[in-house]
């Protein structure tokens, strides 16, 4: 008997089929029933196979149907199957989700009303693996908490470390340069009552513990919303601090910005960096706690980058008479000859006397202040017939022989500059002009103006200035040095000595830093004496930004439209790049279009301004801008450039970029509660997630939207800073790059004075560039550097143990040169 091998293979295979539904019908449980509004939750899109997303999932389509018992009952399923938070947790093949079943649960208790069951889950879910929703939960619990307990708020207290106290009666010596503002405990007795982590059980407390703490207030504490003042130099002045309260601190705001923070904390550090003018600023610090509790001081800061002034009143056989004068305070004042320096007695009042060997005509008085700044004066005796006794003023200056004289005119003041020539290129943001203006009469004013070329506009624009001198304890009739629209303007009036002196040669010396824009900017120095006549003189600088920090060694980031789930292939590169590209499940429910283009312009902007990054929109992405009319900035531009020069290429030119280094891809979530945005930073060479940073906030609106973006981009700049450091040894293969070398910079178009803080460690992998700095100019007279241009020497990359990998082992390189992040 024949058998049809086709048949009997039909038969068995229908058999086996029916076998495995039917054992898979019985394996499986049926899931929980939810119903609200006509319809079906606690669903999904899926087969359920029983595995841990599978309850996972479902445990999400109950919580969308605000499904609470139902939520908690799934998530437990699959915390049994697999515990712990993880993200892009993988599900099989290339497939990944996000998976925090704690911090969901906590959430779930949260609106049931649970709030204690809701706090370990939440905090164990940030323990395990921080997200921005479940800090946002996290904080709400304890709020709920406290309310529930009935608690007033409280006010956090402020302790401010950098600047330091200037003065020593500024501060209490128990402070160690720290200044408190507020009334709640300090740290240690927020460890105190560590019990308690949500402040709502208060340590055992007696009269006498009451008596010692309100003494140590009045001895230590600022009143509330008092001010403190600081006396600085620094560029940038760095503000750091801590804000502590037993109900969390929720919330910082340094003159009316936000200060970053991941969440809410007992105890909060915090560290800004500003770019201030020259002048007296008030810095207002609010810190709020999580009951709404707040705490204001004001921080009165003096920025002084001026030297001393010195006013000579007399000099004659042999004796020199006069002031020294200095807002922050006079730290040193001698007379220097031949290398040897002989300290100058003074007054109160700054008034001094010096007496000189006999038949010495000249003088060089040195004056320091107490930040450091420092005023040289060369005083020579010089008569007229009118006048038998002199009067000079110096300030920031000395009388030089390679002092340039640019008013020809006798009866006109003189300006002379000390090694400044009519052009000059330089290579910083801020520059010393340094000089002197003399005149037959009183000089009634002296200012200095810059002005920067503005190419879109073709005019000259004014730049915001920063001199400015209060008078001191001499006498004025008229004026003071006075700050007026960007220009920095000195009427000095008629001076009056001590003996009165009628008619004198009047001389003011100064040396002040004056920022500049990017090109070409026209400085003016003028100055107009008592009879009106004035003085002029006009020099030009180009400013240019060194090559390796310009915007085109930068990491290149592409950003791609966010929910995309199917990714244009560009390039050869791409397509082997999304060929493997792993997929990542989300929830159904995406941000809407419209919110999402808003977001992504405010990210795209974001980036863009900060310039760390070279940031590049997708095709698709630019048509959704154009969609809802979002201009972003043009993709080239020009550096600003006078009249009849030719213009330079930006630094910034994205039109040269091909190939980014990274994409940037993001899903989006949005429910009745809130919206959440997860965007991850994925390597194109190797397919690796370099960063996954998210933001999430209940509100969602334009304000919350743009909120949202400029912290996510805040998360990824504190995550891949600008670092510089210095080669110290050469090997075969690596280049040490010790972490103690290794410095964190604020992505700008010039070095910094001096070191920032230290930066966190470099990804491994990170591209870098080895480069070296070219020999600096400087000026002729003063020495002062305008600083340099960079020569790049290669590219390189970051390897293990703060090392630097080299691909090019013919290139030379010495100790010395530098390595710089792009």
């Amino acid at each position: 008997m024949k058998f049809n091998t086709g048949i009997i293979r039909n038969i068995l295979c229908f058999f086996i089929l029916t076998a495995l539904m039917l054992l898979w019908g019985c394996a499986v449980p049926s899931g929980p029933v939810c119903k609200k509004n006509e319809k079906n939750y606690c669903k999904t899109a899926e087969r359920f196979t029983g595995q841990w997303y599978d309850y996972y999932k479902r445990a999400l389509s109950c919580m969308e149907g605000k499904c609470y018992p139902e939520t908690i009952s799934e998530l437990k399923q699959a915390i049994k199957r697999r515990p712990g938070e993880k993200r892009w947790a993988n599900t099989y093949g290339m497939h990944f989700m996000d998976y925090f079943p704690h911090r969901e649960t906590g959430i779930a208790y949260y609106f049931m009303g649970d709030y204690e069951a809701a706090k370990p889950e939440l905090e164990f879910s940030i323990e395990q693996e921080a997200s921005a929703r479940a800090n946002f939960y996290l904080d709400k619990v304890r709020m709920r908490i406290m309310q529930q307990k009935e608690l007033e708020p409280g006010t956090p207290s402020i302790f401010i470390i950098s600047p330091p106290c200037s003065h020593a009666e500024a501060c209490k010596p128990e402070d160690e340069g720290e200044t408190r503002f507020g009334t709640s405990e300090p740290e240690s007795q927020i460890e105190a009552s560590g019990n308690s982590q949500d402040g709502v059980q208060e340590p055992e407390r007696n009269s006498q513990t009451e008596a010692a703490e309100a003494e140590e207030n009045r001895a230590l504490q600022k009143p509330r919303g008092g001010c403190d003042e600081r006396w600085i130099r620094d560029d940038p002045v760095i503000i750091s601090g801590t804000a502590e309260d037993k109900q969390y601190v929720s919330e910082i705001m340094l003159s009316g910005k936000p200060v970053f923070m991941e969440a809410s904390e007992q105890r909060v550090t915090f560290r800004e960096e500003l770019t201030l003018n020259q002048g007296t600023h008030k810095i207002n610090i609010t810190a709020r706690n999580l009951l709404g509790g707040e705490e204001q001081c004001a921080i009165i800061l003096h920025v002084d980058r001026s030297g001393p002034v010195i006013l000579i009143e007399s000099f004659r056989a042999g004796k020199i008479q006069g002031r020294v004068l200095d807002e922050s305070g006079i730290s040193s004042f001698f007379t220097e000859t031949h290398g040897s320096h002989e300290d100058i007695p003074r007054k109160t009042d700054g008034s001094f006397t010096v007496f000189l060997k006999s038949g010495t005509t000249d003088a060089i008085l040195v004056a320091r202040d107490r930040l450091g700044n420092e005023t040289k004066a060369a005083i020579t005796a010089y008569t007229n017939a009118e006048n038998k006794s002199p009067m000079l003023l110096a300030q920031n200056g000395i009388r030089d022989s390679r002092l340039h004289s640019f008013s020809k005119d006798k009866d006109r003041p003189e300006i002379m500059l000390k090694g400044w020539p009519d052009q000059a290129t330089v290579f910083k943001k801020n520059v010393d002009i340094e000089g002197q203006a003399e005149s037959r009469s009183n000089i009634r004013e002296l200012s200095i103006q810059v002005e920067n070329w503005k190419p879109e506009t073709g005019n000259w624009k004014l730049e915001t200035g920063n001199w400015k001198l209060e008078a001191g304890n001499w006498k004025l009739e008229t004026g003071n040095w006075k700050l007026e629209t960007g220009n920095w303007k000195l009427e000095t009036g008629n001076w009056k000595s001590n003996d009165q002196v009628s008619s004198f040669k009047f001389q003011v010396s100064f040396n002040q830093s004056v920022g500049l824009g990017l090109g070409k900017n026209m400085v003016t120095i003028r100055a107009t004496d008592a009879s009106g006549r004035t003085g002029t003189k006009k020099i030009f600088i180009t400013r240019k930004i060194p090559s390796v920090l310009q915007s085109k060694y930068r990491y290149a980031v592409k950003m791609y439209p966010f929910d995309d789930f199917e990714r244009t292939r560009e390039t050869d590169s791409f397509q082997r790049f999304f060929f493997s590209f792993p997929v990542f499940w989300n929830r159904s429910q995406v941000m809407g279009k419209e919110k999402r283009a808003w977001f992504q312009h405010f990210l795209f902007m974001s980036f863009r301004s900060r310039s760390r990054f070279q940031v590049m929109e997708h095709e698709q992405l630019k048509m959704i801008f154009q969609e809802y009319e979002l201009d972003t900035v043009p993709q080239t531009s020009q550096v600003p450039h006078a009249p009849g020069t030719p213009p330079e290429r930006s630094e910034y030119h994205q039109e040269n970029l091909k190939m980014p280094h990274s994409l940037l891809l993001a899903d989006t979530s949005e429910d009745g509660n809130g919206i959440e945005v997860i965007a991850r930073l994925i390597d194109i060479r190797t397919s690796e997630i370099l960063a996954v940073k998210d933001v999430y906030d209940e509100s969602k609106d334009r304000a919350a939207l743009k909120s949202m973006a400029e912290k996510l981009s805040e998360k990824f700049h504190r995550a891949f800073p600008l670092t510089d450091g210095i080669i110290t040894d050469k090997k075969k293969f690596f280049l040490p790059f010790p972490k103690s070398g290794l410095k964190a910079m604020s992505p700008g178009d010039s070095f910094p004075d001096s070191d920032s803080e230290t930066a966190p460690k470099v990804t491994e992998g990170w591209p870098v560039i080895i480069y070296r700095e070219k020999t600096p100019a400087r000026n002729s007279a003063t020495g002062r550097r305008f600083g340099s241009d960079t020569d790049i020497i290669t590219d390189a990359s970051m390897g293990k143990d703060d090392t630097v990998v080299i691909s090019d082992q013919d290139v030379e390189i010495r100790a010395g040169d530098r390595v710089i992040t792009r």
